[in-house]
């Protein structure tokens, strides 16, 4: 009959049909950036994100006599960090940061570590997600980094 026996290609549960044509415009985007910059300016792509890690200590086995409960002391604190971190793969170029939290100043410090990367007269197209301290008014954005969201 013609059949064959194929793989299925896999789909997240959640994926909006939607969103896939907004990601389509990125390229449009960023000629909009580049024309609206002098002309002969390089552009870097960069893509950021973040990440928070840490340890949570859990609950440890003990001996003990059957239909007994014994009890653990434990550490209900948890400890964790940020790293921030960014790469523009066509330049072989990387900055990072490891801060104690994500908000809106540590990625105002990320930034700027990214600004200090960036070849001299290029400016660079971060491509990035959308948490609030992405887009917030209070950010400071470098004169050489046009931030690009994520549809």
């Amino acid at each position: 009959m013609g059949d064959r026996k194929l793989s299925a290609r896999p789909r997240h549960h959640t994926q909006d049909a939607d969103a896939i044509p907004a990601f389509k415009k990125l390229p449009c985007r960023v000629a909009a950036i580049r024309a609206a910059l002098p002309r002969g300016t390089s552009i870097e792509i960069w893509w950021q994100d973040e990440a928070r890690v840490g340890q949570k200590n859990g609950i440890t086995r003990r001996w003990a006599k059957r239909g007994t409960r014994p009890s653990a002391p434990k550490d209900q604190r948890t400890t964790s960090v940020c790293i921030y971190g960014a790469i523009c793969p066509d330049e072989g170029k990387g900055a990072a940061l490891v801060l104690p939290r994500c908000n809106t100043d540590g990625m105002a410090l990320h930034l700027a570590e990214i600004s200090a990367t960036v070849a001299p007269g290029a400016h660079a197209v971060l491509l990035l997600d959308q948490p609030g301290w992405h887009l917030s008014a209070a950010l400071v954005v470098p004169v050489n980094i046009t931030p690009l969201p994520l549809p």
